[in-house]
């Protein structure tokens, strides 16, 4: 199974991309689980509690944050 982490702080798009790689994924009938953050630390506390890593990670580089 592939793990894919999202990490943006607009939930549109999460949302869009989380369904642009499901349908990709889809037709190429690859396993995969996508897990959606609304910030860094939110990802970083997953990883930590979880420890479980991500195959590959999309991170907005522009969030709102201290």
């Amino acid at each position: 199974m592939l793990t894919i982490a999202i990490c943006d702080d607009f939930e549109l798009d999460r949302k869009y991309l989380a369904i642009l790689i499901q349908n990709y994924c889809n037709t190429l009938s690859y396993d995969i689980c996508i897990k959606t953050f609304v910030s860094g630390e939110d990802l970083v506390a997953y990883y930590e509690d979880e420890n479980m890593g991500f195959d590959i990670v999309f991170l907005d580089i522009y969030m709102d944050g201290d």
